[in-house]
């Protein structure tokens, strides 16, 4: 009895309404919830990676584990990792991650994603890869970057800390030769996207649950025209040099979000910006500059 109330949390987790059945799920003790576990990972990959996630979300909503399992490690996100499984489901309640692909100018397209944990888990490593100070430029599993990123930050928050993403399409390109396989199935849908364009060209991201989407959408917009127009790109560091940003740039690169080779491109999208943490070491002349620069170029 106890085995079929964990097996019935994955009808309580995809259809909510179902509240007996979800309460009776906390029921479960924790040894035959991880024995379903065993199970349900010894099963073959298209179905156990679903059920998995959804016996662990489900039960991780009424308690924490009081113990260790190392399959569990393997998967230390937020609950809201379930969506990943919402890829490349052939049947039932699953649906792809909703993005919308636009070409806003020439050579930029702006990726549109339903929320924040949808984005964020799509551009991780291709994000990373571009500008990471730990691993630009190098080839690196996931899992690699999450214990990086933990050891910052004290715990892995990548899911909820960033809104905004922005690559150049060569980022693209070791992901395609398959050096970073195996891929997650929301970068396949991300490479798939892209697969026909030809380079170069410039993505941005944003999401529609972002309170400040459109200052969002500004500052990648922001970083599309710096990396695609060479002389939006003299003129933007032009105006930069005439100002004193060295504590600026030390807060950004304590972040642990930007490579010292891409730190310029921040400086010069951070100080278009009002009301965040950085306003104070923003001059109030250079955020106008700026902000007239862009309106500039942009327009035309």
């Amino acid at each position: 009895m106890r085995t079929y109330l964990a097996r019935v949390s994955l009808v309580c987790f995809l259809h909510p309404k179902h509240s007996s059945f979800y309460n009776s799920c906390a029921k479960v003790s924790l040894t035959t919830f991880k024995n379903v576990l065993d199970v349900e990972l010894a099963r073959p990959r298209s179905s156990a990676r679903l059920e998995y996630w959804t016996l662990k979300a489900c039960f991780l909503q009424r308690r924490k584990f009081p113990w260790k399992s190392k399959k569990l490690d393997l998967y230390q996100d937020s609950i809201g990792e379930i969506q990943v499984s919402r890829v490349q489901i052939p049947s039932g309640p699953f649906t792809m991650i909703k993005v919308k692909k636009t070409k806003i100018a020439d050579k930029v397209y702006l990726l549109d994603f339903k929320n924040q944990h949808d984005i964020s888990s799509t551009f991780i490593r291709f994000q990373e890869y571009y500008e990471s100070p730990k691993f630009k430029g190098k080839i690196f599993a996931l899992k690699e970057y999450k214990k990086w990123y933990k050891s910052i930050n004290g715990r892995f928050t990548y899911y909820q800390d960033w809104h905004g993403f922005n690559i150049p399409s060569y980022v693209l390109v070791p992901f395609y030769k398959g050096k970073f396989n195996p891929l997650s199935k929301k970068e396949k849908v991300l490479l798939n996207l892209f697969r026909e364009e030809k380079h170069p060209f410039y993505i941005i991201g944003v999401h529609s649950g972002d309170k400040d989407r459109e200052d969002t959408l500004k500052h990648e917009i922001a970083h599309s025209l710096f990396y695609t127009n060479p002389k939006y790109k003299k003129d933007v560091k032009k105006i930069l040099n005439e100002y004193n940003l060295d504590e600026l740039e030390k807060q950004l690169l304590l972040t642990g979000g930007y490579n010292k080779s891409t730190i310029k491109d921040e400086l010069h999208t951070y100080s278009m910006e009002r009301q965040n943490k950085y306003d104070h070491l923003i001059p109030t002349t250079l955020y106008k500059r700026l902000n007239k620069l862009f309106n500039k170029y942009y327009s035309s």
